[in-house]
């Protein structure tokens, strides 16, 4: 296991990369530490492998997403309001996750496993029955694989850590939230100044006036 130690409220492991130069202390994050295995080879349980996040991290991420997609499917479709626009957090996280993980994916054989294998619950023998040409040992790894590349897709796209994609308001409501207030307002050119620029011409003017008068 790596050495560890905290400096001013932050987490360090001294390790280093394999086959390159690389600095003598790499920070890790403290979600993708608890969501390390501690018996993982390659981190210790540090949960970065080099600077690049760690295997079972990446599957961790997977699991507990799929976990949260799968939740989803029967939770009450209870609707979340943002301003003059509302959305269902519960139906556009499934949506998410099915949208991030297809794209990460190549089109062939790991699109395959995802969806008949892990979101179609297909068993591993029925599906090299029906024409997989693997080995049921190298579905296996493959499905690892699928795992891998969808939970750091998961994590860049925001759907990790959880709480947080809960806790921020509806993107598309938020959006039209935006649009509607553009088009009750004017044009874009009054939003895209700051207050800065805004006090000053009104400031000006001001000015303008009383040397006027």
């Amino acid at each position: 296991m790596r050495e560890t130690v905290e400096v001013d409220g932050q987490l360090f492991y001294f390790g280093a990369l394999r086959g390159r130069r690389a600095p003598s202390i790499t920070p890790v994050d403290r979600a993708h530490s608890t969501a390390a295995s501690a018996h993982c080879h390659s981190c210790g349980g540090g949960g970065r492998d080099g600077l690049q996040l760690c295997r079972c991290v990446t599957r961790a991420i997977f699991r507990q997403c799929l976990g949260r997609y799968r939740r989803a499917e029967f939770e009450a479709a209870s609707p979340r309001v943002c301003g003059t626009q509302w959305g269902i957090p519960s139906v556009e996280y499934r949506a998410d996750f099915v949208r991030v993980c297809l794209l990460a994916l190549p089109v062939g054989m790991q699109k395959r496993i995802f969806t008949e294998h892990i979101l179609g619950r297909t068993p591993c023998l029925d599906l090299l029955a029906a024409g997989m040409l693997l080995s049921q040992g190298n579905f296996y790894h493959e499905a690892y694989r699928v795992r891998e590349k969808c939970g750091r897709a998961l994590e860049a796209a925001g759907l990790w850590p959880i709480h947080k994609y809960f806790a921020q308001p509806s993107r598309m409501a938020a959006q039209n939230d935006a649009i509607h207030i553009a088009r009750m307002h004017g044009p874009r050119k009054h939003f895209t100044e700051s207050w800065f620029d805004l006090h000053r011409k009104r400031v000006a003017g001001k000015a303008m006036a009383a040397a006027a008068a």
